[in-house]
């Protein structure tokens, strides 16, 4: 009897109005909470909700639900923080099923930049009485300016590119830590997707990225709304290795990387027009100040900015319309009021928690593989070298910047729990630093280098080849269907960032390798690399794994 009353206090019913919104935060250790939609319309960060459909979210969960008309929310589970907030940044703007007549409502007849720029500063699309009464225009200036109006906005823009074939808006969303900036993105990301854009997302944010694990910067096209438990599909991101978890700690590698990934996203958009007329939404760190602000204004130059958005921190607004370009547009937005700061505790719990989920997966289980490579056979590098004091130079001269140059590391017991970054570089010749990533491997166990020989390696490996074209056979999601082998290249990997949390997913890129692979050593020469070095890892074993593969094939042992 009393378990059926626990059980029906953890289930809790909300009636929303419209323009209202429900938040609930999930602090305890170990506690799911299943939300699920009774009535009505809802979303999360952009994403509707199916009526009937249960969503379940983990411990550090932070949701908002809005609804624009009215709905019936249950709750089920330990929620440790709830309530309805009817002051949020969406009251008094319509979203419709049919989004060509939502923008249609939202921005009239806006014709080019300035008209639209104009009407985020003006606020001019508050919605009046019914959600089917008519639109007119604001004639009292708002009190802040409203996130979907920056949508409406950017659509007009992106339908003007389309029309004349030409680069749709590039938007950066810039402003100091835990103002809800990723948020943010994602939900211009989800409008734009249900209005059949294909957008690109563009995550430089380090320490708390959406694309990859800590310590990686990348892109992403999205093409469907994110997913509400596991957020945007990641089967195919570009992904580079910066290897820190602070944009400070390599200024110089952050820039390039920067710089490279810009070129490339500029060239993928020339490629696809779709894309090119969608225009691109670019997420930063919270570092504003100092050599940060000087990254957001290297930023803004690299990709070529067309407007800044700000949240929440006014000096930064005004330093970025003293700096930028004229032809640069900088808006500022107040945060909303859901946002909550999080402890460097929290962030680091965050940080182990993307390495996991990439290695074992969210809602679908993922099982990551280990086998065994001669550290003989491989080559080892890390990112930066210390760099000599002038005290220590001949007259007049100057210590060389080390910190983008490659240095040849040791194999050792320092490389235990290390994230090492496969890249698509094909050999040391080539600019392996600014090469994107294929995935990651994880350094387990560099202790038991003499109880393995090379039979034991190729049994391991042909298990690993087993299990990758099962997987191919029955759940090739990316319609490459082609066999392992013939996608498997030498390849260059980095240490993308210390973790002692195991973890791993399928290897992403342009090849579908669905295994996480796992190093050990088999020799005992050490290094005094820290556990934070970032390290690059040339496989050369994959061109005689890639034999292997094909030999076992002919005699019939890989079905």
């Amino acid at each position: 009897m009393s378990d059926e009353r626990e059980k029906d206090s953890n289930v809790q019913e909300f009636k929303l109005d419209s323009d209202c919104e429900l938040r609930f935060e999930v602090e305890s250790k170990n506690e799911k909470v299943t939300l699920e939609l009774k009535n009505g319309m809802a979303e999360i960060f952009g994403t509707e909700l199916v009526k009937g459909k249960s969503y379940h979210f983990t411990t550090g969960a932070k949701i908002a639900v809005f609804t624009w008309q009215g709905c019936t929310l249950e709750l089920r589970g330990k929620i440790d923080v709830n309530y309805i907030a009817k002051e949020t940044p969406m009251p008094g703007w319509v979203v419709s099923r049919d989004t060509d007549t939502m923008l249609d409502r939202c921005v009239g007849e806006q014709e080019n930049w300035s008209s639209s720029v104009q009407t985020l500063q003006r606020n001019i699309i508050p919605r009046q009485g019914p959600l089917n009464s008519p639109l007119f225009a604001c004639t009292q200036p708002a009190p802040q300016i409203m996130y979907l109006n920056v949508h409406a906005a950017l659509e007009q823009l992106r339908r003007s590119a389309e029309a004349g074939n030409t680069r749709g808006p590039i938007t950066m969303v810039a402003g100091p830590t835990d103002v809800g900036k990723s948020t943010f993105c994602r939900l211009l990301l989800n409008y734009a997707v249900r209005m059949g854009r294909r957008p690109i997302l563009v995550d430089l944010d380090v320490g708390q990225g959406q694309i990859s694990v800590p310590g990686t910067i990348g892109a992403l096209l999205v093409e469907r709304p994110a997913n509400v438990e596991e957020g945007f599909s990641q089967q195919a991101p570009l992904v580079y290795h910066y290897g820190h978890a602070s944009a400070g700690s390599n200024l110089a590698l952050y820039n390039m990387l920067v710089s490279r990934l810009s070129e490339v996203v500029s060239e993928r958009m020339q490629a696809n027009r779709k894309a090119n007329a969608s225009g691109v939404i670019i997420n930063t760190c919270g570092w504003v100040k100092g050599e940060g602000y000087k990254q957001l204004t290297h930023i803004a130059q690299a990709f070529e900015i067309d407007l800044i958005v700000v949240l929440d921190q006014e000096r930064l607004y005004n330093e970025l319309v003293r700096d930028m370009p004229t032809f640069v547009k900088v808006v500022f937005l107040p945060k909303s009021g859901g946002v909550v700061e999080r402890s460097q505790g929290t962030r680091a719990e965050g940080r182990d928690g993307r390495v996991r989920e990439y290695f074992y997966g969210l809602r679908t289980p993922l099982y990551p593989h280990s086998f065994d490579v001669w550290f003989s056979d491989t080559k080892i590098y890390k990112v930066g070298a210390p760099a000599l004091p002038d005290s220590c130079m001949p007259l007049g001269m100057k210590a060389e910047d080390n910190m983008t140059k490659l240095v040849a590391v040791s194999p050792g017991p320092n490389l235990l729990h290390h994230l090492l970054a496969v890249s698509f570089a094909a050999s040391t010749e080539e600019d392996v630093i600014t090469t994107n990533v294929a995935g990651f491997i994880c350094v387990f166990d560099p202790q038991r280098f003499q109880y393995y020989v090379k039979q034991q390696v190729w049994n391991s490996q042909l298990g690993l080849v087993k299990q990758l074209r099962n997987y191919l056979n029955k759940e090739d999601e990316c319609g490459h269907g082609k066999a392992v082998y013939d996608r498997i290249v030498p390849a260059v990997a980095t240490t993308a960032q210390d973790s002692a949390t195991l973890v791993g997913d399928t290897v992403h890129g342009q090849s579908l390798v669905p295994a996480r692979h796992s190093v050990r050593q088999h020799d005992n020469n050490t290094s005094n690399l820290a556990r934070t070095s970032s390290v690059l890892f040339v496989v050369e074993v994959a061109q005689r794994l890639d034999q292997f593969i094909k030999m076992e094939i002919r005699k019939g042992k890989i079905n």
